[in-house]
Formats: C-alpha cells, sequence, structure tokens
C-alpha cells in the first residue's frame, strides 16, 4: 500500500464509525481502531481490505456499507471493492 494511497483511503474511512464503540457511547473511527489492513489501486479500480475485531463480528456487513458509501467519494478510482480478512487478529495495540 503506497503511502499516499493510504492516506487518502484513511481520510476517507476517517468518518465510517464503529458501530459496537458508538453504542458504548465512546464512538470511534474503524481507521481509530486499527481496522484498515491494506488498500491497492489497480487499473482504476480500488480494493479496501479491513480485519474485524472478532471473527463472530456481527456488524462488519454495516462497517463494510458505511465503508463503500465512504470510499465512493474518493477520487482516483473507477470503482471499489471492501472485503473483511477473518484470519488477521485484531489487535487492541493497533489502536
Amino acid at each position: 500500500m503506497t503511502t499516499d494511497l493510504h492516506e487518502r483511503v484513511a481520510a476517507a474511512l476517517q468518518q465510517v464509525t464503529d458501530p459496537c464503540s458508538a453504542a458504548s457511547r465512546t464512538p470511534m473511527s474503524i481507521v481509530d481502531l486499527g481496522l484498515l489492513e491494506d488498500a491497492q489501486l489497480v487499473e482504476g479500480h480500488l480494493r479496501v481490505t479491513l480485519c474485524v475485531t472478532a471473527p463472530n463480528c456481527l456488524m462488519i456487513g454495516t462497517i463494510m456499507h458505511a465503508s463503500r458509501v465512504a470510499l465512493g467519494e474518493l477520487d482516483g478510482g473507477d470503482s471499489s471493492e471492501v472485503t473483511s480478512e477473518n484470519t488477521v487478529v485484531w489487535e487492541p495495540d493497533g489502536l
């Protein structure tokens, strides 16, 4: 992931709030939680990978949808794809 691309993707995803943190009255963005795993731009197609805080995260669909909406506002890509990585273990150190 190039630094410029990472910064642009992170800035766009900064507006995506983790629903569980919001429910506990301490809203945090998915970027601040360290959920942004990877971002690649391949022939105008943006591919973003997020990790989940737990393998059984019930809110990942909501997070991915909000991420797609936020990335749709990002210039430079013709299309975007957001996937989740369940094999990466999220650690609080990513905060």
